[in-house]
């Protein structure tokens, strides 16, 4: 199969889709197969494709059209910090009170903490409406 009838096939269902030749959630539902598919497909040969890339290019590459380098994220874990689980749980706290706040601003209320200082409302960021896709059992 070459690269460029897959492209073009999705290309073709995406505008198909847009010109209404075909129902969106139709098409939106056969692409989102086609990324679950690749998406696992990837999966399956990440390891062999890090091996070659050490193996053979030596952790970089420019081939195919792209620049491969081998590369490994980390983060710090500051879990057993006794001051950063600490404050962790204020900030938890401080996120509860605002949101609090915020609920209740919308009700046209106000929210005081316990020594009569008001708490003050969070701001609300609504995300992107977005498709949530779930396989129907057949």
């Amino acid at each position: 199969m070459k690269l460029e009838f897959v492209l073009n096939e999705i290309d073709q269902r995406k505008n198909d889709a847009l010109d209404g030749e075909v129902n969106e959630l139709a098409a939106y539902a056969e692409l989102c197969r086609i990324r679950d598919r690749a998406d696992g497909a990837l999966a399956e040969i990440k390891e062999s494709a890090l091996a070659t890339l050490e193996n053979r290019y030596g952790g970089k590459a420019e081939e195919f059209g792209f620049k491969f380098e081998k590369t490994a994220g980390g983060r710090y874990d500051y879990s057993e910090i006794p001051e950063w689980k600490k404050s962790k749980e204020q900030l938890s706290e401080i996120e509860k009170q605002a949101q609090n706040a915020y609920k209740m601003a919308v009700n046209g209320s106000i929210l005081y903490d316990s020594e009569g200082v008001q708490i003050q409302a969070a701001n609300y960021k609504p995300n992107a409406f977005s498709i949530k896709l779930t396989p129907l059992k057949s």
